[in-house]
């Protein structure tokens, strides 16, 4: 009979750990995420919308010098 007891109780205090175990907080374990970070666009518009003057000539520096080996 005291045998029982000590079963039953051992029982009890082990099935309370376990309900109590049961009812504590979760912790958070989800790994935090990086911030989202701005992207930088630019938008390139057709060659046949490029508005340029093309005028034919050629190009000379203002000054020139004749230099001989």
């Amino acid at each position: 009979m005291k045998n029982r007891k000590k079963t039953f109780l051992s029982a009890l205090v082990l099935c309370s750990a376990v309900v109590l175990k049961g009812c504590q907080e979760q912790q958070n374990t989800v790994a935090k995420e990086p911030p989202v970070r701005p992207l930088k666009l630019l938008k390139i518009g057709d060659i046949s919308s490029d508005k340029s003057l093309k005028m034919p000539g050629t190009v000379r520096a203002s000054d020139r010098v004749d230099l001989a080996f």
